[in-house]
């Protein structure tokens, strides 16, 4: 059972009970990201969340640690571009403490001068290695491209510039602006009393934050070609497109042809690419939406030798799906995505997190029966639209490491005219 309420502050509250397991998953979602900042600011969001974990006015990092995990719990948090979450999972006996933590390093860090340094040593670490880490960079390339210098293209982590300027007033400062409780959803999944949970609210965030909501940049999505070549083992590809908002009609459209082009081992693309040629290991399609805009992409990496030959054979498989796509695949598509969806269902911490990314996208909980109910209204007609209308458009390109032998950018785009 669901339910939903909102603080005198603006905090809204969703709460879903599981009564046959044993633990409780809790965190704030918080609706500010990397969107949020100005070049010069690049990378606070996440700085700030790597500084709710070093210390409080009434705990040390050491003891914010030893707390959850000597009660067997798991504390952790993520920056994404649109939100920042922080979460903890634990046994339901100890609900009340995943409360205090939760509170406490959210309205209570203390930023510490020593600690922040430390951090910020620790970011650049982070930084260092997601640059040695080809499969993961280059959707940072990506975005970057296919966004420009915005909020919304640049990278999440930030800079060694950015990251090296940041001072803990500034990151306090970006805290007091952005963090208002309106833009927080505090979800709670697992085996739980609602009433409980409802006191504990409002025990532990009543702390009254409020913030001016202030103007964002405008995202815009522009075609793009960018390559970068380094010494690697494999070229890494990243074909992409301009995709569709979590709340427009052509959404669910989008994510099931992305599972028949590349979401498993059946899909077109893992047959044609690496099973039928064996020019790749990792190839995948996918349809990820935002609260604005969205991205259809087409990731593969390759060997030196072989890398010239993929795209090719890329584009002749997203143009050979256009009204060609059959009920059969498209059962399986559906079937797919239903099951992942009722397995998540099974999780304490994905439904509390699906439940507040919900309520920040649509402002409302979907049940599961209205979930499956979008997939099956998905029909060839709409897939065919979507396909079409993304290859009548320019596609973002992006390419790292032994790029060499990978066709021009002019001759990708050919490839692809309908």
């Amino acid at each position: 059972m669901v339910e939903i309420s909102t603080l005198n502050h603006g905090m809204r509250i969703v709460t879903d009970t599981m009564p046959h397991i044993e633990t409780v998953s809790l965190g704030v979602w918080v609706n500010v990201g990397a969107k949020n900042e100005s070049k010069e600011l690049n990378g606070a969001s996440h700085f700030l969340e790597h500084m709710a974990f070093k210390g409080t006015h009434t705990r040390s990092a050491r003891q914010i640690a030893d707390e959850i995990e000597s009660l067997g719990g798991y504390l952790n948090a993520y920056t994404s571009r649109e939100n920042t979450a922080y979460y903890v999972k634990m046994l339901k006996n100890d609900v009340e403490k995943g409360f205090e933590i939760l509170c406490d390093i959210l309205f209570n860090s203390a930023f510490s001068v020593e600690e922040f340094e430390k951090e910020r040593t620790v970011i650049l670490q982070e930084l260092y290695q997601t640059i040695d880490t080809p499969d993961d960079i280059v959707f940072d390339y990506f975005h970057e491209a296919a966004f420009g210098n915005t909020s919304f293209g640049r990278s999440i982590l930030g800079t060694e510039e950015t990251i090296k300027s940041f001072t803990a007033p500034m990151i306090q400062g970006y805290m007091r602006k952005n963090y208002s409780c309106d833009k927080m959803i505090l979800s709670v999944s697992g085996n739980i009393n609602p009433l409980e949970i409802k006191e504990l609210c409002e025990n532990y965030f009543q702390k009254d934050i409020n913030t001016p909501h202030l103007p964002q940049e405008k995202i815009v999505y522009q075609a793009a070609d960018f390559r970068k070549n380094k010494k690697l083992e494999q070229a890494h590809m990243l074909l992409g497109f301009e995709g569709f908002a979590s709340s427009a009609k052509d959404y669910y459209p989008s994510v099931i042809l992305s599972t028949i082009l590349g979401g498993g081992m059946s899909s077109r693309l893992f047959q044609e690419v690496r099973e039928k040629r064996g020019l790749v290991y990792s190839i995948f399609a996918s349809s990820a939406a935002f609260q604005e805009t969205g991205i259809f992409s087409v990731y593969a990496s390759s060997g030196e030798e072989t890398a010239g030959e993929v795209m090719p054979v890329i584009c002749d498989t997203l143009l050979g799906a256009l009204g060609k796509i059959g009920e059969d695949e498209l059962r399986k598509a559906k079937n797919q995505l239903k099951s992942s969806l009722m397995m998540a269902m099974e999780s304490s911490s994905a439904r509390a997190e699906s439940r507040a990314m919900q309520l920040i996208h649509f402002n409302k909980i979907l049940s599961l029966e209205e979930l499956k109910s979008k997939i099956d209204a998905v029909d060839l007609e709409s897939i065919s639209v979507v396909l079409k209308n993304m290859l009548a458009s320019k596609p973002t390109f992006t390419a790292l490491g032994p790029i060499d032998r990978i066709e021009s950018y002019d001759h990708i785009v050919k490839r692809l005219a309908l």
